[in-house]
């Protein structure tokens, strides 16, 4: 739909006396031509962006069972829970919203009788923070 002609001629005579927004609106038809001339790119771009989240997920839930053992959600619970936790980071908030995210993390884990979200947020912090340094390192 994003990418659809007709919504970008009906933005742009929205916007028609607006030099600024027509300019961004502008940018956003190029964009969108490109990317409709290439919709392989897309679906493969869609396709890893989906794999990478289930990683991170996964991730979540592995550092969940090293903790607490098989008393844990299902894996299929934590994929319902933990994108809703790990979009709690993107708040602006110094060192990664540290603190709200834990927050979160347990207020949203209670409700699928998780031991201690807040505890999973950390450990999987550690995780994350652990890969960042090996990457350092490497690079």
């Amino acid at each position: 739909v994003l990418f659809s002609p007709a919504l970008f001629r009906m933005l742009l005579a929205l916007v028609a006396r607006r030099p600024r927004l027509r300019h961004a609106v502008g940018e956003l038809v190029v964009m969108a031509q490109a990317y409709r001339a290439r919709p392989a790119v897309v679906v493969g771009t869609l396709a890893m962006s989906m794999a990478s989240h289930a990683l991170f997920v996964l991730s979540f839930y592995l550092v969940g069972r090293s903790i607490y053992g098989a008393s844990l959600p299902t894996l299929a619970q934590h994929m319902q829970v933990v994108p809703l936790i790990l979009f709690s980071t993107a708040v602006p908030l110094p060192f990664g919203a540290l603190g709200l995210s834990e927050g979160v993390s347990d207020l949203l884990m209670r409700s699928v009788d998780h031991p201690s979200g807040a505890v999973g947020m950390m450990a999987y912090r550690v995780l994350m923070y652990l890969g960042g340094a090996v990457s350092v390192v490497v690079y």
